[in-house]
């Protein structure tokens, strides 16, 4: 077998494994039910959430300086 037939065969494995995994966790998804309500969420919400309070002034020193 040359380099190039089993690095071709090694792909084929990698992507036959990829192929199989999803098929489990789209069958997976399919026993799963949700409420309309654990759809809904709010990005903008969650990415304030996220954020780090920091005073004003400190934000906009840093933005103006420092370019962050």
């Amino acid at each position: 077998m040359t380099s190039g037939q089993m690095l071709l065969a090694g792909f084929n494995g990698l992507f036959t494994k990829v192929a199989s995994e999803l098929t489990d966790m789209f069958t997976a998804f399919e026993r799963v039910h949700f409420d309309e309500h654990n759809l809904k969420f709010d990005i903008v919400r969650d990415a304030q959430e996220l954020q780090v309070k920091m005073p004003l002034h400190l934000s906009l020193t840093l933005i103006l300086f420092y370019g962050l």
